[in-house]
């Protein structure tokens, strides 16, 4: 079983891992923590954001490729959202997940899919860092986990428990 101490500290795999794992101890700090900081700063509860979005997928197991190289990529943003950094790093990893949606504590449905998780190489106080500045950090950026669950397939509905 790959686990967060299967990668290396300070990869963006490893970064994705930490999220992945909080999210599935619904430690909604740590997923906090291990967000993009600069998505944190624009948001008044980070944290909020994060249950409202994920409390009701309740993440079952994981997988991402060890051997998975994407590349890096540099965005400039200027020209698109005036108010985001300069430029952006990132990688977009894909990652094979497994989740219930839940209805309060009843599971409903149950997905299998595989979505691509955004990385931002970011200082903590959101700027944007290159990819060799041994200040800053790989961060998950919460907004394209979120998206990707709309519109999956592979949707397994469970039936309903007995009354």
């Amino acid at each position: 079983m790959i686990t967060v101490r299967s990668f290396k500290p300070g990869t963006p795999h490893r970064a994705l891992a930490e999220w992945l794992d909080a999210w599935r101890m619904q430690d909604w700090d740590a997923m906090v923590v291990a967000s993009q900081p600069h998505w944190r700063k624009g948001h008044k509860d980070p944290r909020g954001a994060l249950v409202t979005g994920c409390r009701d997928l309740w993440l079952m197991d994981y997988a991402i490729s060890k051997n998975h190289k994407p590349p890096l990529r540099i965005v400039n943003t200027l020209a698109v959202v005036p108010e985001m950094p300069a430029f952006i790093l990132f990688v977009d990893l894909s990652v094979r997940v497994r989740y219930q949606f839940m209805d309060g504590a009843r599971p409903v449905r149950e997905v299998s899919t595989r979505i691509f998780a955004r990385l931002v190489r970011e200082h903590s106080d959101g700027t944007p860092a290159a990819a060799d500045d041994a200040a800053a950090s790989w961060y998950v950026n919460p907004v394209s986990m979120m998206r990707e669950h709309a519109g999956r397939t592979h949707v397994r509905t469970l039936a309903a428990a007995p009354a």
